[in-house]
């Protein structure tokens, strides 16, 4: 959920600043660019077992995500047919600049 929030808003500050016009990001582009640690089924022998890898977030979870974002909303959709784009709201932008602010205090602990 963090690292789906932390891309859209990313993407579209980027996006604001070289255009002046938020465009958004689409759920497409999230799956190929989101890159998450999961345990993935290896067979070891007649067994399996589960090992961490670094793999591109399913489309199904990244759906999952952007739902959760937008029910607390932290983002909203444009729907431009037939696509949806995903731009953060203000509050969205608040609370990414509080998670930055922490993560750096946490850091310098």
């Amino acid at each position: 959920l963090y690292s789906v929030f932390l891309y859209i808003g990313n993407i579209v500050n980027k996006q604001f600043q070289e255009t002046k016009y938020m465009r958004g990001i689409s759920i497409n582009e999230i799956v190929e660019n989101v890159v998450i640690d999961r345990r993935v089924k290896k067979k070891k022998g007649k067994s399996y077992s589960l090992e961490v890898e670094r793999t591109n977030i399913s489309r199904r979870s990244a759906e999952i995500s952007v739902s959760t974002l937008s029910s607390m909303s932290l983002i909203y959709e444009k729907t431009m047919h037939p696509y949806k784009f995903l731009i953060s709201t203000y509050r969205g932008q608040q609370v990414l600049i509080e998670l930055g602010k922490r993560k750096k205090i946490n850091k310098e602990r």
